[in-house]
């Protein structure tokens, strides 16, 4: 058992450091010689089995449920960070290294529009407001970013009345979250004013019906409730779990960072450098299942807009579709 400990102490740490591979705060130095097949994003293209991918590599492309092939959308000579999918438009955008914020369509692959970002920065995450009206992200300079796509996508400029802050997200209800000096601020974009200020922190992730936040703080996941205005439980991955050749399993309490969180209807999904996927009650943050079929570490989750299918995919190229209850 102490050589079993040493060894998945070895395996812990070079999971760490494949998953440090996922933090583009980089310089100009390129991460496509890491790996080709590295999934870097997933987004549903319809309400199941189908959807888009991208990779560090510049590949766009359509996955189909329980077909190994890849139909691909365009090959760019960029990295590939981040994606959403504009239903109405057949449009995927993708966020890249060097070439800012591209509109493709997804029947041509053509590019129909290039968002330019500041001088030597780029998003790492761009997020669609739930109307599709507005496409959001910030850079790695923190310079924000709020496109208007029902007017010739012109930028918001809110430098004045959210200075040194972050867009995070946006609920059903189109206002805007913004992180800024450890709290968030719900910023109403009708009438450009701030509607509310939570006293929380993280990295927002999802937001439910009823405007409760989901956030990741490195290796845990917070809920923060809207009618409590107050955390109502954090929650880590117990343990990592180590899978032998033979197919058992070892479980160490070591906590790994958390790589995504969404909400589904009555359950959380999260995700880890532990290469897992856990599934928590959404009531009262009790883990009732645990996912573990990824062999690198899972770079993104989508669920479909339906609630009744998630997606994930991971490092190493693979790919799952999880059916929800």
């Amino acid at each position: 058992m102490k050589k079993n400990r040493i060894t998945l102490l070895f395996v812990i740490l070079f999971v760490v450091l494949l998953g440090c591979n996922d933090n583009h705060n980089l310089s100009d130095q390129n991460l496509t010689g890491i790996n080709t097949l590295s999934y870097t994003d997933v987004v549903f293209y319809s309400e199941k089995d189908t959807v888009l991918v991208s990779t560090y590599s510049g590949r766009i492309s359509k996955r189909i449920k329980n077909q190994d092939d890849e139909k691909l959308v365009i090959q760019l000579n960029d990295e590939v960070y981040s994606l959403q999918f504009l239903k109405s438009k057949n449009a995927v955008i993708a966020s890249t290294l060097n070439s800012g914020v591209l509109i493709i369509d997804v029947s041509s692959g053509l590019i129909s529009k290039q968002l330019k970002t500041n001088k030597n920065a780029w998003i790492n995450s761009i997020k669609l407001s739930n109307d599709d009206s507005y496409l959001l992200g910030f850079d790695t300079k923190g310079n924000n970013y709020i496109w208007d796509l029902n007017n010739g996508y012109q930028k918001l400029d809110l430098t004045k009345a959210l200075a040194k802050s972050y867009i995070r997200h946006s609920d059903k209800f189109g206002a805007l979250y913004f992180q800024k000096s450890n709290k968030y601020v719900k910023w109403n974009i009708n009438n450009r004013k701030i509607e509310k200020e939570y006293s929380v922190d993280g990295k927002l992730t999802d937001i439910d019906d009823n405007g409760d936040l989901l956030l990741l703080n490195f290796n845990e996941f917070q809920i923060f409730g809207l009618e409590s205005d107050s955390i109502i439980y954090k929650r880590k991955h117990p343990y990592y779990i180590y899978k032998f050749q033979n197919g058992d399993t070892l479980h160490d309490p070591y906590h790994l960072k958390l790589t995504d969180a969404l909400f589904g209807k009555s359950k959380i999904y999260t995700s880890s450098l532990d290469q897992s996927i856990r599934v928590w009650n959404k009531t009262d943050g009790r883990l009732i299942d645990e996912w573990y079929t990824h062999n690198g570490t899972i770079s993104a989750l989508d669920i479909a807009d339906n609630q009744k299918q998630m997606v994930s995919v991971d490092l190493k190229g693979k790919i799952k579709f999880w059916n929800l209850d």
